[in-house]
């Protein structure tokens, strides 16, 4: 025992007792109070708690949010808005499918010449996999991601999988942080160069921007996968398969970063189209860049609720006066729920797919056996 573990009086009883100091007597030993016990066994409890149902609460939070919202801006004024917003959100689907297949081909050069092991309909069913649950599920980005790794894992490795996934991740951090400059511009023009949008953009500028640098390096310079391998049994056979595979990455992935800031522009082009349904106006360069630079601002302050339910809403009602829609909250609102709508039917789309060729994909020729060695398959499969 340390000399800090508030039992030296009793060392001292114990050595004039003849007893070892390991065996100090139980009446001894200072006990937790009542008290103590029951401050540690609520915290427990939180903790336990927030593990299992924290986003799922922040889900809850976030639909009430949205029906304070509409209660405010008035339900019948929204509805007026909605009503003729319909018409585009075929088209919005069509774009928020498109930038989200594009960062689908972008991950696809990352698993290199294995990607051919992988039949068509094995890639669009992990593809619309990944969209549905990352829309629907209270996952995450980064869950939806572990989804779509474990269904391609058989197909290309585990190994592959994980580091498309992690490669990934910084590209987004990246892509995000570049749309994050044409949004900086084009709020400065219109508030200034301190006013509060342009503020949350620019740091949101730097903060996925030094992320995401920081989130490469590390994956380059900490063999996280050797360290997996000797915190979890499962993944002691392919964690230094991983590290290898990290490094073996190009240091600068030109090609797929440039596939994830496409994909990025088709999004901001999907808001600037909304933007200008609703307000009445024509598409310009300004309003699309404002309307996505609001994105990526709810997108950071919400990243624990799922999909940012109730934070996107907040943020386009919030910052209504930089969409030049002070005097029509309900416009700014309805910004966030066209695209909410465009991205559950466009998820529904994808479950559909999911159905259909789930049943499919088993039936695919059998991985190689190369790789059936190296992955763990999914169990449904």
């Amino acid at each position: 025992m340390g000399g800090g573990d508030g039992l030296a009086p009793f060392r001292a009883s114990c050595n004039r007792l003849g007893c070892h100091p390991s065996r100090v007597p139980e009446g001894l030993v200072p006990q937790p109070t009542e008290s103590k016990i029951r401050q540690d066994h609520i915290i427990s409890r939180a903790v336990s708690f927030g593990r299992k149902h924290g986003r799922a609460v922040l889900l809850l939070g976030g639909i009430a949010t949205v029906a304070a919202l509409v209660w405010q801006v008035g339900p019948a004024e929204l509805w007026n808005v909605l009503a003729l917003s319909w018409p585009i959100v075929p088209a919005v689907v069509v774009l928020d499918l498109a930038w989200f297949s594009v960062e689908g081909i972008a991950l696809l050069l990352f698993y290199g010449p294995g990607r051919k092991n992988i039949p068509m309909r094995v890639w669009v069913h992990a593809l619309t996999t990944h969209y549905s649950t990352m829309v629907i599920l209270p996952v995450g980005r980064v869950g939806a991601e572990a989804v779509r790794a474990t269904l391609l894992a058989p197909y290309v490795g585990a190994h592959k999988t994980a580091a498309g996934a992690a490669q990934m991740q910084v590209m987004v951090l990246v892509a995000n942080a570049v749309m994050c400059i044409p949004a900086f511009f084009a709020a400065a023009s219109l508030g200034g160069w301190k006013g509060s949008l342009a503020v949350l953009v620019i740091v949101n500028f730097f903060a996925n921007g030094l992320l995401g640098v920081a989130m490469a390096l590390f994956l380059r310079k900490v063999r996280i996968g050797g360290w997996l391998g000797k915190k979890f049994e499962s993944m002691v056979q392919w964690g230094p398969e991983l590290d290898a595979e990290l490094r073996q990455q190009p240091a600068v992935p030109v090609v797929p970063g440039l596939l994830c800031v496409g994909g990025r522009a088709l999004q901001a082009l999907e808001y600037g189209l909304v933007l200008a349904t609703v307000a009445g106006t024509s598409l310009t360069f300004t309003g699309t860049f404002i309307a996505e630079g609001i994105h990526i601002g709810a997108a950071a302050l919400g990243d624990m609720v799922p999909n940012q339910v109730g934070v996107a809403e907040g943020m386009y009602r919030v910052f209504a006066d930089s969409l030049g829609l002070a005097a029509h909250p309900e416009k700014a609102l309805a910004i966030a729920l066209v695209v909410r709508v465009a991205n559950f039917l466009a998820a529904g789309l994808c479950f559909g797919m999911v159905a259909l060729l789930g049943g499919r994909t088993s039936q695919e020729a059998e991985p190689p056996a190369s790789v059936s060695a190296l992955a763990q398959p999914d169990p449904e499969r």
